[in-house]
């Protein structure tokens, strides 16, 4: 299982304009990836912490926590 961690956002400076994020970067409003899970050719995208947290507390709970 892979965790990954939100990107951090950095902070903007004042002195320079604002680059427009590239096509493929997530646009201001979008939701963003909290966790993505990858199993075989399988990929799980939690958006919301509090799910992701939930399915995660299953898995470990169904014996399913580490992969073979």
């Amino acid at each position: 299982m892979h965790v990954h961690p939100p990107p951090a956002a950095p902070a903007p400076s004042p002195a320079v304009a604002p680059v427009p994020p590239p096509r493929s970067a997530p646009q201001p409003g979008e939701a963003r990836v909290v966790i993505r899970v990858q199993s075989g050719t399988e990929t799980i995208e939690f958006f919301d912490e509090g799910l992701a947290m939930y399915w995660i507390s299953a898995r470990l709970q169904m014996g399913l926590g580490y992969e073979q």
